[in-house]
């Protein structure tokens, strides 16, 4: 709606935080497999832990529906100077560059045909709201046919 995205950000350690999550999500989406890697380090900063959740949960979410079932789902976090690197990796349908560009955008759908996949078309720029409002980047990489990597950063403060 064009509010400003308030954050209640509490300092935590961001392993045990992303081993939770995608642990309880594989319980859920037992039809895909999940990989983690992760600094063998706690990695603190200050982060929303809702907004986080929000964040993941749609990365999560998309990576799963728009991948064949048993595939490889891999998440990755990674120390990058003075920030935190999240990686979300499928081996799904992928997007072509025009779709990738358009990403973020609110309301859209790589898809929209009546066989689509359901979906408003909020929740990538949702998440690109939330990512920015706590001072980081995100992107997307992705390749019709191999998959898709959202990325995105978060500042150690």
């Amino acid at each position: 709606s064009g509010q400003i995205i308030e954050l209640h950000k509490t300092q935590q350690d961001l392993v045990p935080v992303l081993t939770l999550q995608i642990s309880r999500y594989q319980e859920e989406r037992s039809s895909h497999r999940f990989r983690l890697a992760l600094p063998p380090d706690p990695l603190s900063l200050a982060f929303d832990l809702d907004k986080f959740t929000q964040v993941m949960e749609n990365l999560l979410s998309n990576a799963v529906k728009y991948s064949p079932e048993a595939s490889l789902i891999q998440v990755g976090c990674r120390l990058c100077a003075d920030l935190i690197e999240i990686s979300v990796q499928d081996q799904g349908y992928g997007m072509t560059p025009a779709q990738v560009v358009r990403v973020f955008d609110k309301f859209y759908r790589g898809n929209a045909s009546n066989t689509a996949k359901e979906g408003l078309g909020l929740g990538m720029s949702i998440v690109k709201n939330i990512v920015e409002a706590h001072g980081g980047e995100i992107w997307v990489e992705s390749e019709l046919d191999r998959g898709t990597t959202v990325s995105f950063t978060l500042p150690i403060i």
